[in-house]
C-alpha cells in the first residue's frame, strides 16, 4: 500500500486529503487538522475498521486502514478514493500494532 487520496466534503467545501506510506497527510489543512484531532481522541484505543477487522492498536495514522477510517470520521462525505484504496484489501481479524 503506497498512498491514496480521499476526495469529499467538509462543511460544504470540496476537499482532498492524501495519505502516504510514511504515515503523512497532505492536502486541505483544515481537514488534516480534523483528522489529527480525531486520531488523538483514539490514542491508546483499538480502532475496529469493520466489526471483523482489521483492527488498529498502535499509531492509527501509520497504517492505511486506520488513516482511511479517521479520514472518513473527519469528512462529512467521501466522494471518491483514488490511488491504493485500503478498503480493497481488508483482512478480517488482522491486527496492526
Amino acid at each position: 500500500m503506497n498512498s491514496f487520496t480521499v476526495h469529499g466534503t467538509l462543511q460544504d467545501r470540496s476537499i482532498s486529503v492524501s495519505w502516504t506510506e510514511d504515515g503523512g497527510l497532505l492536502g486541505d489543512v483544515e481537514a488534516i487538522e480534523a483528522v489529527k484531532r480525531i486520531a488523538s481522541l483514539y490514542a491508546g484505543q483499538t480502532i475496529e475498521v469493520t466489526p471483523t477487522g482489521p483492527f488498529i492498536t498502535g499509531d492509527h495514522l501509520a497504517h492505511s486502514h486506520g488513516a482511511l477510517y479517521l479520514i472518513n470520521e473527519a469528512f462529512d462525505e467521501i466522494v471518491e478514493i483514488t490511488g491504493d484504496n485500503p478498503a480493497d484489501d481488508w483482512e478480517p481479524g488482522r491486527i496492526y500494532r
